[in-house]
């Protein structure tokens, strides 16, 4: 891991990051990913997310308290597709089979973090600091994840 600087902060650079673990080399040229995770009746939920790769994984991040956080906690089998913005699944595209998993550990935390500011650049940064700006009355108790996907 280096350090490069950016304003008056240090900010991780992985030099690894954005290179595409293989199953999921189809995905990595996508904005946005459809990510289904099921529920406990085996019934799909599909959501829109940004997924950035770094290392053999890629990651997600979501608000904590989101449905599909606990749907992860139930059962971490998911699956993940190219789709647009508002969750049109490409034509023909074939659902990738991944685990997901809910990182704790704060160095794996930091990795999922700068995959998806290399990936998607001021966007996340501005979505990431109205977070900070939203917890701040509660104590900055920022309510966001970072999920871990790995291919199954």
């Amino acid at each position: 891991m280096h350090l490069r600087v950016r304003g008056p902060f240090f900010v991780p650079h992985y030099p690894e990051i954005m290179t595409a673990p293989e199953p999921f080399a189809a995905l990595f040229p996508q904005k946005y990913v459809s990510l289904t995770t099921f529920r406990k009746t085996g019934e799909g939920v599909p959501t829109t997310v940004w997924a950035a790769p770094a290392g053999d994984a890629l990651y997600v991040t979501t608000l904590g308290s989101s449905g599909k956080v606990k749907r992860i906690r139930n059962n971490p089998d998911v699956t993940l597709k190219p789709s647009s913005m508002t969750g049109r699944v490409k034509a023909a595209a074939e659902a990738v089979r991944a685990r997901a998993e809910i990182v704790v550990d704060p160095a794996e935390i930091l990795i999922g973090d700068a995959a998806l500011e290399a990936k998607y650049g001021w966007q996340y940064r501005m979505g990431r600091r109205s977070d900070e700006r939203r917890t701040k009355g509660r104590g900055g108790a920022s309510d966001r994840v970072i999920l871990k996907i790995t291919g199954i």
